[in-house]
C-alpha cells in the first residue's frame, strides 16, 4: 500500500500517511507505505484520510489506483485478498502555509571555464549554484549576458547543481551570470559571477 503525491509538473513523490486498516473484527492504524499478509479470500478495508498535512503543505485525496479496476475516488475501499495486490492512493497539494521559522533565502554561485578552441566551439563554461533556507517551493533561473551583449534566461533545476554551456567566442570576452531564486513567499535572492574567456590562439 502506497500514498503518492501528484506534482503540478506531472511528477509523483511518496507521502507518509496513516491509514486505518480493518480485517475482520480487528482494526489498526498503519503508516504508508506498508505491506500486510492475510489468508486468501479475507477482505481488508482501507480508509484514506481526505486531507493530510505534512510540514507546511496540505494534500487532498483524489483517488485510488487498483490493478484491474477503474479509478476509485471513494476514500474507503474493500479489497479481497486473493493474490498480491498493490493499492496506491493519490493526493494533490491544495495549499501551503508559510513557515514562520524559515530563514531568508540564500544563494551562492560559482563558475569555471574550459578552452576548446575548435570549429564552432571556443569555450565551455559551467555554472554551479546552491540555494538554501527560504520557503519551499523555490524557482531558480540564470540570466546570462554574452560578450556580444546577447542575453538569455535559463531555468535551473534542482535548487542545487551544476550545468555546462558551450559557446563560440574565439576572440574571448566576458560572460556575466546572475542566478536568481524566488521562494514560495515570493522573496527573491540573487548572486552574480563573471566568466572570463581567453582568446583562442590563431
Amino acid at each position: 500500500m502506497q500514498a503518492i503525491q501528484i506534482g503540478s509538473d506531472g511528477a509523483a513523490s511518496p507521502l507518509t500517511v496513516t491509514i486505518p486498516v480493518s480485517v475482520k473484527d480487528e482494526k489498526e492504524n498503519r503508516k504508508a507505505p506498508f505491506e500486510f499478509a492475510a489468508k486468501a479470500g479475507v477482505e481488508a478495508a482501507l480508509e484514506e484520510p481526505r486531507e493530510v498535512r505534512q510540514e507546511n503543505d496540505v494534500f487532498r485525496f483524489v483517488g485510488w489506483a487498483l490493478p484491474g479496476k477503474k479509478g476509485e475516488n471513494n476514500p474507503k475501499i474493500t479489497l479481497k485478498l486473493t493474490e498480491a495486490t498493490r493499492a496506491i492512493a493519490y493526493y494533490e497539494k491544495v495549499s501551503s502555509t508559510p513557515n514562520a521559522k524559515a530563514k531568508p533565502l540564500q544563494i551562492t554561485v560559482s563558475t569555471s571555464v574550459e578552452p576548446r578552441c575548435v570549429s564552432s566551439l571556443s569555450h565551455e563554461f559551467t555554472i554551479s549554484w546552491n540555494v538554501s533556507e527560504g520557503q519551499r517551493p523555490v524557482d531558480v533561473r540564470a540570466e546570462i549576458t554574452h560578450p556580444d551583449k546577447r542575453t538569455e534566461t535559463i531555468q535551473l533545476k534542482p535548487i542545487s547543481g551544476s550545468r555546462s554551456f558551450p559557446v563560440n567566442y574565439p576572440n574571448g570576452g566576458e560572460i556575466k551570470v546572475k542566478v536568481i531564486a524566488e521562494d514560495g513567499s515570493k522573496q527573491p535572492a540573487s548572486a552574480d559571477a563573471v566568466v572570463t574567456l581567453k582568446p583562442c590562439r590563431k
